[in-house]
């Protein structure tokens, strides 16, 4: 340890000071929202902060230095040193490289974006690049869409999926994609699961539906963490967008779909929301879109059309009477002799109404009731739609 404080030394004697914000003094500039510093046992506004300050934020907040921005969201306590920042209080969002974030005994350094959370479950997430983790007899790596937690002793043995939500604004500022898609693909896994249920279903089942093959069923055994008894798959929904999915994977990338479809499997079981797993197998929105499209397009069978029943033929004319053409609609016929009228018939009991036929069932809207829309909403909705009959549209016969 003092072999590390010499060498730091040294170098502080030979090269002029330098911190991480940048340039030869340690200072970031406000660049945006209200950040006040702490003096003479109050507070008070400023437009930069520099080395040694402990300042707050007292809006949404960002920190300009040199190739690296700082955000602070409402709240956030920061004391500023020379090679970054401490997080007493708050939540940070640092872009960049090269600065150093500290939580406790916890440092944090990186490249990308990555996000700094103390508090009740301290953490430290990762939305895009790498960062490393320190802690003293500790230190590892942590990638993108990945978060680790930090309340325990000692560093989590293992790192989890990116846990996020649409009310937080740093969340909804880098993860809008992932958002987006959750939105979209939450209406037809309702309309699924109104549909077929929960409860996993034999090879069968998926078989039956025109858009799956019978060499997707490796797929979908290898894309659903959970099964059931006789080489059960399910949940429905989740087996049929897993599949979905991993086609888009292996069209977009050129992974293979199999082993595209056991990371969704592993994501989930993890936990990991379906925006997520999106973003980590490169597949966008579109890209899905296509998938469903051509999947509507294998349900989609010709429309058989029963011929026309055949019009009776017009009655004979009665004897002595000339046919008449359409063309002479105009003129009357001759009439013939007027025959005495039979007796009036009796007339009969007027027959029962028939009973009101029972309201078609409601299938739940692709829409879900949240946000979702845009081309792959709109594609959710047909393959929907085409659940509205068991066994039919999707369904193959």
């Amino acid at each position: 340890m003092r072999r590390t404080a010499v060498l730091w030394l040294v170098v502080a004697m030979v090269v002029p000071a330098c911190s991480a914000f940048g340039g030869d003094a340690a200072e970031m500039r406000v660049a945006s929202g209200a950040v006040e510093r702490r003096a003479d046992g109050g507070w008070a506004a400023v437009d930069a902060v520099a080395v040694g300050d402990r300042v707050r934020a007292v809006a949404d907040s960002t920190l300009q230095g040199d190739g690296t921005v700082v955000r602070a969201l409402p709240g956030t306590e920061l004391e500023v040193r020379d090679d970054g920042v401490v997080v007493r209080l708050g939540d940070v969002l640092v872009e960049g490289e090269g600065l150093v974030v500290a939580l406790d005994d916890v440092e944090v350094e990186g490249v990308g974006a990555y996000r700094v959370s103390a508090g009740v479950a301290p953490r430290v997430a990762v939305y895009r690049g790498e960062v490393d983790v320190r802690r003293p007899g500790e230190r590892g790596q942590l990638p993108a869409l990945r978060e680790l937690p930090l309340s325990a002793r000692r560093l989590a043995g293992a790192d989890r999926p990116l846990a996020y939500a649409a009310a937080d604004p740093i969340d909804a500022q880098q993860l809008g994609a992932a958002l987006a898609f959750d939105a979209q693909v939450a209406g037809l896994v309702a309309g699924l699961d109104a549909t077929y249920g929960a409860e996993p279903r034999p090879p069968s089942f998926y078989t039956a539906f025109a858009a799956v093959a019978e060499e997707d069923v490796v797929v979908l055994t290898g894309s659903t963490a959970s099964g059931g008894p006789d080489g059960r798959i399910g949940p429905p929904a989740d087996a049929l967008v897993a599949l979905l999915l991993a086609r888009a994977a292996a069209d977009v990338t050129g992974a293979d779909v199999v082993e595209a479809a056991e990371r969704i499997a592993a994501l989930r079981d993890e936990g990991a929301r379906w925006g997520l797993v999106a973003l980590a197998l490169d597949v966008t929105g579109v890209d899905l879109a296509g998938i469903v499209d051509a999947a509507v397009t294998a349900t989609a069978a010709p429309v058989e059309v029963a011929d026309a029943p055949t019009a009776p033929a017009p009655p004979a004319p009665p004897p002595g009477t000339a046919a008449q053409s359409p063309g002479d609609a105009s003129r009357p016929a001759s009439a013939p002799a007027p025959a005495p009228a039979p007796a009036p018939a009796p007339s009969p009991a007027p027959a029962p109404a028939p009973a009101p036929a029972p309201p078609a069932p409601e299938v739940p809207s692709a829409s879900g009731g949240g946000d979702g829309g845009g081309i792959v909403g709109e594609l959710l909705e047909d393959v929907v739609d085409l659940v509205d009959v068991p066994l039919g549209g999707l369904l193959g016969g």
